[in-house]
């Protein structure tokens, strides 16, 4: 098992930065045409935030699978720098959506 989580460790920025911002962009984008009427901007900034603490989290567990193979194989080095990479690129999109979910109402007509 831990030979397992070894090497599924460094792909965990890969795919949590993506479900991260998958849930950020779809939910929260579901939920500003759903509660159009009711004006509740914090369940977008709560979706926000879950799909931050996704991207965060793979992105931690990539680097941390990366500074510990720096000595082992440069295959697992290599995913871990990108899942970190991965992470870095996709957390800047979850961030503006969660600060667009504070300015911009949810309806504009």
């Amino acid at each position: 098992m831990a030979t397992l989580m070894r090497q599924i460790m460094p792909w965990s920025g890969v795919i949590g930065a993506g479900a991260g911002w998958y849930v950020s962009q779809q939910a929260a984008a579901n939920l500003v045409f759903a509660d159009c009427g009711s004006g509740q901007w914090w369940s977008v900034t709560l979706i926000g935030l879950l799909g931050l603490a996704l991207v965060i989290g793979g992105g931690l567990l990539s680097y941390r699978s990366w500074r510990r193979e720096t000595q082992g194989s440069d295959t697992q080095c290599f995913i871990g720098l990108l899942g970190l990479m991965v992470a870095g690129v996709l957390g800047f999109p979850v961030l503006m959506q969660t600060i667009a979910g504070f300015m911009v109402p949810g309806c504009l007509s």
